[in-house]
């Protein structure tokens, strides 16, 4: 994708470049390749054998992979915080710019009429795993994007 398109930019075989991604979410977080190498294996691998983490859902409705994501991220987080020496509640800060600016936008998946929650509100929503609270965290859904890579000599 993106590595590649850049790598072919800055070689000088190319000097416009389409970089096009796309996600169709199926029922939730999953790996439908079952047949490929698992992008995150290491890190779950280094998630249950090095810090501990119990394997298992975090909720019912939840299948194994989004509550292994879940759980991914908020490790990462906690760790973020420790290295740089910030507080858990910039997630929560986070989350409410974000959802700030999609009630700008018509087309966002979270769009409302309603204000959108605070930092405080989304910080003391029910905690999904760690750090994370429901409000921190995104609903599934479909998408794509596109981004032109060029070169100093075409600008």
């Amino acid at each position: 994708g993106l590595f590649l398109g850049r790598s072919l930019v800055l070689s000088g075989q190319y000097d416009v470049v389409l970089c096009v991604g796309f996600e169709e979410m199926d029922g939730g977080l999953s790996e439908p390749f079952q047949d490929k190498a698992s992008p995150t294996a290491r890190q779950f691998d280094f998630m249950y054998n090095e810090l501990g983490i119990k394997k298992g859902k975090i909720a019912p409705k939840m299948n194994d992979f989004t509550s292994d994501i879940i759980k991914l991220f908020s490790e990462a987080g906690q760790e973020y915080c420790k290295k740089h020496g910030v507080s858990e509640g910039i997630f929560a800060e986070i989350a409410a710019k974000n959802r700030l600016h999609g009630q700008q936008n018509e087309n966002a998946m979270l769009a409302s009429k309603k204000p959108p929650p605070t930092a405080e509100q989304i910080a003391a929503q029910p905690r999904l795993f760690g750090c994370l609270t429901s409000g921190m965290a995104a609903p599934t859904g479909d998408g794509a994007a596109a981004v032109v890579l060029v070169s100093e000599r075409w600008v």
